[in-house]
């Protein structure tokens, strides 16, 4: 192999590694964002997008007195005339594990919170949608609740596996009052 040929390859092997540290770098951007607890103000909230199909924006950030650790909540509020939801974007997944969403919540009035965990590729869906969707019953005290989603490799079944992105909806029901949020955390476990 001739000496330019061999320089080529070794500098695309270096402009590829590159890439591929780059990607992982933005995989895990979203995640480094996410502030689960609440406790960095307004930055943590602009973390929570409005959902497309939310009339308003129903989220903001409350003091609290009565959780475990902190002094902050995500407060969402709900509409008697609409549902309201919020979205996070950018959790990584790991095919054949678990994906698993965590959080504290109480009733401030609304009875229930329904959370999505959906496989999304942001680029545009393909094939048949994997999600999972769970609706909470709330109570007037703090409690853990979580959600799980079983990733399969069935890349050709699930295609937007390959974006290796997850989506997390907090879903209110017409009604009044509002649900407290704190301690949101995700994360990948075995299956």
């Amino acid at each position: 192999m001739n000496k330019e040929i061999k320089k080529g390859f070794q500098k695309m092997k270096r402009i590829l590694l590159s890439l591929t540290l780059l990607f992982a770098i933005a995989a895990s951007a979203a995640q480094s964002k996410f502030d689960g607890t609440f406790e960095s103000g307004e930055a943590s909230l602009k973390f929570w997008k409005k959902n497309y199909s939310s009339a308003s924006y129903p989220a903001s950030l409350v003091k609290t007195s009565d959780f475990l650790s902190g002094e902050t909540s995500l407060k969402l509020t709900a509409s008697p005339e609409s549902t309201l939801s919020v979205i996070g974007s950018g959790f990584n997944l790991e095919q054949n594990k678990n994906v698993e969403l965590t959080f504290w919540a109480k009733d401030d009035g609304a009875k229930s919170l329904t959370v999505f965990l959906e496989v999304w590729n942001p680029k545009g869906h393909k094939g048949e949608h994997l999600y999972v969707r769970k609706e909470f019953k709330l109570s007037d005290s703090w409690k853990l609740y979580s959600v799980k989603l079983a990733i399969p490799s069935d890349i050709a079944k699930y295609p937007d596996i390959s974006a290796g992105n997850i989506n997390v909806k907090l879903l209110l029901p017409k009604s009044k009052g509002a649900v407290l949020l704190d301690n949101i955390e995700y994360r990948i476990t075995e299956k």
